[in-house]
């Protein structure tokens, strides 16, 4: 089963956000946010992929191209500007 999300990286999840920090970058506060708040899971993106990790599952999607261009130039100190993206949820196998 899979779960698909509307993303909205906002200018407060860019200001917020911190260069190379996997578990404080925009996307994944933005992913956070749009998934309700802190709850019991980590979210984590690394250069390609977000995480949602839980206490009894865990979750996965491929970042589009345009997050991964993002994450790269965020990550680099460039400027980066407010966007929307989709990602797939699935469960991530073990």
């Amino acid at each position: 089963m899979s779960t698909v999300l509307d993303i909205n990286v906002t200018p407060d999840d860019i200001r917020r956000g911190i260069p190379r920090d996997a578990l404080a970058c925009p996307i994944g506060l933005a992913v956070r946010r749009t998934i309700g708040g802190e709850g019991d899971c980590v979210v984590l993106v690394d250069n390609e992929s977000v995480f949602l990790l839980g206490s009894s599952s865990s979750l996965v999607a491929a970042l589009p191209i345009s997050a991964v261009e993002f994450t790269r130039k965020f990550d680099d100190d460039n400027k980066v500007y407010p966007f929307d993206f989709t990602i797939e949820l699935t469960e991530e196998l073990t």
